[in-house]
């Protein structure tokens, strides 16, 4: 039972930090909205790294204002020269292993679909300013990978370390991650958002073995981050031709 109960709390923790995102984007899109009379993409692509923010914040003060945990369950530590190589190396094995399960779906016959901020840039008509894709780096550091790492690899992972193993752990969370992540790609048929699923999947695999080998938030959300920004950096340089 107590599994169960730990269960349930991990995936209603990454559930109501991605519905507190929306609802802080949501607001500050209204409140844009109302000011301006209009939304433009660039405009709501800032305002949603913006509400990730204030969703992950928020996340974790209702986490440890309702649990008997201090802040330090978050396991934030100043990295060792050991763990940034480690991070950049993680780097590496998620750009190969996307790589990788791509093709080996294609290989199958399973097409996967592009993520929504991909098609407003590589649109044929009227596509989003590449130069955003710029801007979108450091924020990726700085922002998306801390952000979606407190919340799933910090409150998620860290929650389910108290009823199962390390290993059942990381497994359950990636797959709350994955799913979670869903939306973001129904581009294309459900046959191969579902299949994209298997990417984003083995990326949490990967993310939360570096959590639990490093015992350091720092790491994978440094991870997280710089993986995110090659990705933006590749995307700059498909839709321009320059970096």
């Amino acid at each position: 039972m107590s599994q169960v109960r730990t269960f349930i709390s991990a995936t209603g923790v990454g559930i109501g930090g991605y519905l507190l995102i929306g609802i802080w984007s949501g607001l500050l899109l209204a409140s844009l909205y109302v000011t301006t009379g209009e939304i433009v993409f660039e405009q709501e692509l800032f305002i949603s790294n913006i509400g990730l923010a204030l969703g992950a914040i928020t996340t974790t003060s209702i986490y440890f204002h309702f649990s008997d945990r201090g802040y330090q369950f978050l396991n934030i530590k100043k990295p060792s020269p050991k763990q940034i190589v480690i991070a950049v190396g993680s780097v590496a094995v998620l750009l190969a292993g996307a790589v990788s399960v791509e093709y080996l779906l294609g290989l199958l016959d399973l097409g996967t679909s592009e993520h929504q901020i991909y098609q407003a840039f590589t649109a044929q008509e009227s596509p989003a300013d590449p130069t955003i894709l710029l801007a979108l780096i450091p924020i990726s550091i700085l922002i998306i990978g801390p952000g979606e790492e407190i919340i799933f690899r910090g409150l998620v992972q860290g929650s389910l370390y108290e009823s199962f193993s390390r290993r059942n752990s990381i497994l359950i969370t990636s797959v709350i991650f994955a799913v979670i992540h869903f939306p973001a790609y129904l581009t294309a048929t459900a046959a191969e958002a579902t299949s994209t699923l298997f990417v984003v999947l083995f990326l949490s695999l990967i993310l939360g073995w570096v959590y639990e080998y490093t015992d350091n938030l720092v790491i994978p959300s440094l991870a997280h981050g710089l993986y995110n920004a090659v990705l933006f950096a590749f995307l700059y340089w498909e839709v321009t031709g320059f970096f």
